[in-house]
């Protein structure tokens, strides 16, 4: 991952490795300047305050048309600070922080129970996967990054909607 984000030219060979340290544990941080933020960082990215989580719950609410998913990231967000524990500088929520912790920990609670584990999205999953297995969908994501990334959902979706209109697909 490092040689490739090098290779094409998007970072050089250090920033990349900093970059993939964030993310994968066994890669080591280079930059010691910054070293101190690494574990915060890396929190950011992967932890239970992370930017992803506090992305994705308040879009997936919305978009499932559910209040679920509801908190105030604005707030959370503003009470964020930083400490120092064992030489090692942690995240903190300040006090005024934690009841809006505590709804996004309700919040990812409650989609996780009634959204992403829903019966209905589990039988379409299901479903989904026997007919790529099948061979009901002719489909096979793409290796290569740059096909990768222009991947869409609407892909999947035309390519349902005709497998739809094969008469061996129908239930009768």
């Amino acid at each position: 991952m490092i040689q490739e984000l090098s290779n094409q030219g998007l970072f050089d060979r250090q920033f990349a490795q900093d970059i993939c340290a964030l993310i994968h544990r066994e890669i080591s941080f280079t930059n010691e300047k910054f070293l101190f933020l690494h574990n915060i960082l890396k929190g950011l990215i992967s932890g239970e305050i992370d930017c992803d989580r506090m992305d994705y719950l308040l879009r997936d609410s919305y978009y499932c048309g559910v209040a679920y998913g509801q908190y105030d990231m604005d707030w959370l967000i503003s009470s964020l600070a930083l400490a120092v524990e064992d030489g090692q500088f942690i995240l903190t929520i300040s006090e005024n922080g934690v009841r809006a912790f505590e709804d996004l920990l309700l919040a990812r609670y409650h989609m996780i129970d009634q959204v992403y584990f829903h019966k209905t999205k589990a039988g379409f999953t299901h479903y989904l996967e026997q007919a790529f297995h099948t061979g009901e969908i002719d489909f096979h994501v793409p290796t290569n990054p740059n096909e990768y990334v222009q991947l869409r959902d609407g892909v999947v979706i035309e390519r349902l909607f005709n497998a739809s209109k094969k008469p061996s697909s129908y239930c009768w």
